[in-house]
Order: C-alpha cells, then sequence, then structure tokens
C-alpha cells in the first residue's frame, strides 16, 4: 500500500463475554498480515467492560490522533 495515509487501526472491543468475539478474531488477523497490508502497521485492541472504559479510552485514542498529527507523524 504505497499510497496508504494510515500506520494504526484501532479496534474497540465492546462485544459481551460468552459471545462469538469477532473483535478478537479481527485483532489476529490483521496482527498475521500487516505486514502484507502495509509497512509498520500497528494494530491496537481496547477491551471495552462498560460505559466508563468507553469514554475514557476514546478520549486517549483521540489525543494520540491529535498529537501524531501536530507532530506530523500522521
Amino acid at each position: 500500500m504505497t499510497d496508504s495515509y494510515f500506520n494504526t487501526i484501532v479496534i474497540l472491543d465492546a462485544i459481551p463475554e460468552g459471545e462469538l468475539n469477532t473483535a478478537r478474531r479481527l485483532k489476529e488477523d490483521l496482527e498475521d498480515i500487516s505486514d502484507y497490508v502495509a509497512q509498520n502497521l500497528i494494530v491496537r485492541y481496547y477491551r471495552l467492560n462498560n460505559f466508563r472504559e468507553k469514554i475514557f479510552k476514546r478520549s486517549r485514542i483521540i489525543h494520540a490522533i491529535r498529537e501524531n498529527i501536530i507532530n506530523n507523524k500522521f
């Protein structure tokens, strides 16, 4: 992917325990193929157990994106 403009994929997993966890499967599949998709592709996985975690982790992700754009890492 020579024309890609991203280096990180973020997966937010809020699938209830005991159900088919496609988010975790996606993470594993992306990690397996990351070298073929894009060089230095980072796969981040966050498990969200409740609403408070969802808000906190989302704000951390947004902060990281803004920092990377400001520092020309994006």
